[in-house]
């Protein structure tokens, strides 16, 4: 049987949750509790080499929405939830698809401008280096070609 992400992020949760306080254990619903308990796998806690508990990032998301949930009072949460739009939208321009795209462009075209510097350096020198195309940039170049003309 393939073990899945979730499981192991609900096997996480439940480990970290039997070493906490009793008192924010009993604040967490007993439904969720046995939701984890009825999809977690039976495997001990892994520890990273400083002693600490070692869990994956679905796992600390869960924790995460936990803590927003049932462990903070109103003013924490506020303060929570802001930080998480920061967040959110910090990352959400870092990785906007359009960005990652247009760098990827961006570099191709700077790769091809360099190529092209270092095929004229090489053929004002009068080298008797030929420079060979391999197979793939040939049919590339075939191709551009092809859509220029039309």
């Amino acid at each position: 049987m393939e073990i899945t992400r979730e499981e192991m992020a609900y096997t996480e949760v439940l480990n970290v949750l039997n070493y906490i306080e009793k008192e924010y254990f009993d604040k967490v619903p007993k439904k969720l509790i046995d939701f984890f308990e009825k999809n977690s796998l039976e495997y001990p806690m892994c520890f990273d080499a400083n002693g600490n508990f070692k869990v994956s990032k679905l796992a600390e998301e869960i924790l995460c929405y936990i803590n927003l949930e049932y462990w903070c009072d109103q003013k924490e949460k506020e303060k929570l939830i802001e930080i998480y739009k920061k967040n959110d939208e910090k990352y959400s321009e870092a990785y906007d698809i359009k960005k990652v795209f247009q760098n990827r462009k961006n570099k191709e075209i700077s790769k091809e401008n360099e190529d092209l510097d270092k095929n004229t350096m090489l053929n004002n020198q009068n080298s008797l280096i030929e420079i060979k195309e391999n197979l793939f940039q040939k049919i590339i170049n075939k191709i551009k070609n092809f859509f220029k003309r039309q």
